[in-house]
């Protein structure tokens, strides 16, 4: 609606024409009800755009604005010792998942139990499932309310008996690809497009440079005194990895940093991970379980330095990381054979250095920020009508997170 400067000094100037100013201040609250108060509507139309690109029409039809409302997150238990699950705050939300450039962003996660006035009415409860206790649950529960089960520990560091969890359960947030929202300790990134490229269970990399070569990293390679370095406190895991490096020890020197040996380094401090690149050509990026998907930081950390990781775990690393970018032990016969390949990459600079060809083509993402993502992913689904409209349960959890899976 068009008002003219004329009009308006009128009826400014005019106190005693009541009608007048009376109708401004109508027009002028309408214009603030119009883009201020009902700003919602902007953003509910963006959210469509939003799924019109990315779901057929059919979805589109099933929309209505109740369901493009603000989603309600409650952090019913904390991450470990974080009330924030590691998103900065105890609160977060608009602002947290435009800095991830996420799609949506009409969620909000709080960790203040009484935030609204009824547990019932959070859309979500997040309950971290590796310390989580039943006997903990919510007083009330809503029938459309989602629980969600997330988890990036193995099923072996998982505390609770999850038997007695039938029917608890509507979504899951965990490591695995077969998750309902995959979450991941790191991901690979395109440096071009900012394009999430791993973990994906498709990921299409860049083809390795055999003839690849770096003047300035193979000086970096040439400083390296020592050959490998662990970083350890779980000394008796599932996996038996400390069994692996014992056998290694015996072929090749090991540094072991933490409980499981006698060097000390300040536990995720940046300077460790900088020593890394100085002092060591390879590090052991061996997992305390050998189970389904379970592929830790302890990849993706030695992957933002000049160090080529070692890795032990039942993954399938091209979903994973770049082609030559890491050792995978699996892929050698023995010990000796294993100890083999990395001294003739010890001894050859110019081939040690092939492993990096990948650092020009991609970024490495790590937590807190690759979980921070999860949460963009959670809140995408929550406003998936076509996901919502699903009745999603897990009857048993526990054979869902344990049975075959290490």
């Amino acid at each position: 609606m068009y008002i003219s400067r004329r009009f308006l000094m009128t009826a400014l100037k005019s106190r005693q024409n009541i009608f007048t100013v009376v109708y401004v201040s109508v027009i002028l609250f309408f214009l603030y009800y119009r883009f201020v108060l009902n700003e919602y509507k902007v953003t509910s139309l963006t959210l469509k755009k939003y799924i019109m690109r990315h779901h057929d029409a059919s979805v589109i039809q099933h929309m209505n604005e109740e369901q493009l409302q603000v989603k309600n997150i409650l952090f019913w238990t904390k991450f470990w010792n974080k009330t924030s699950w590691y998103l900065g705050s105890d609160e977060a939300g608009k602002e947290l998942l435009e800095s991830l450039n996420c799609p949506v962003t009409n969620c909000f996660f709080t960790h203040n139990r009484t935030y609204l006035s009824n547990v019932t009415q959070y859309d979500a409860i997040l309950f971290h499932g590796a310390q989580y206790l039943k006997d903990q649950s919510p007083n009330e529960r809503a029938s459309d309310q989602l629980y969600v089960f997330a988890n990036l520990e193995s099923p072996y560091l998982t505390v609770e008996n999850l038997t007695r969890y039938k029917n608890f359960y509507n979504l899951t947030m965990t490591y695995r690809f077969d998750s309902d929202i995959p979450w991941f300790y790191g991901r690979i990134v395109e440096k071009s497009t900012s394009e999430i490229i791993a973990p994906s269970m498709n990921p299409t990399w860049k083809e390795p440079e055999s003839n690849f070569y770096d003047p300035e990293m193979h000086k970096i390679v040439l400083r390296k005194k020592t050959a490998m370095a662990w970083f350890a406190s779980n000394c008796k895991s599932a996996s038996k990895r400390e069994d692996l490096v014992n056998k290694l020890q015996k072929f090749i020197d090991v540094d072991i940093y933490g409980k499981c040996g006698k060097l000390h380094c300040e536990k995720n401090s940046m300077l460790c991970y900088d020593m890394l690149t100085t002092n060591y050509s390879f590090y052991l990026s061996f997992e305390n379980s050998i189970c389904r998907d379970y592929i830790t930081e302890k990849l993706y950390r030695p992957l933002t330095e000049y160090i080529i990781p070692i890795v032990f775990n039942s993954g399938k690393m091209s979903l994973y990381a770049p082609p030559n970018s890491y050792i995978d032990a699996n892929d050698f016969d023995s010990i000796e054979h294993l100890v083999a390949h990395l001294k003739f990459l010890m001894s050859n600079p110019k081939e040690y250095v092939k492993y990096f060809w990948w650092k020009k083509y991609y970024d490495v993402v790590i937590d807190p920020a690759s979980f921070k993502i999860g949460f963009c992913d959670l809140c995408m689904k929550l406003n998936n009508p076509e996901f919502m409209e699903q009745k999603h349960m897990y009857p048993d959890i526990h054979s869902w997170w344990v049975d075959g899976m290490c």
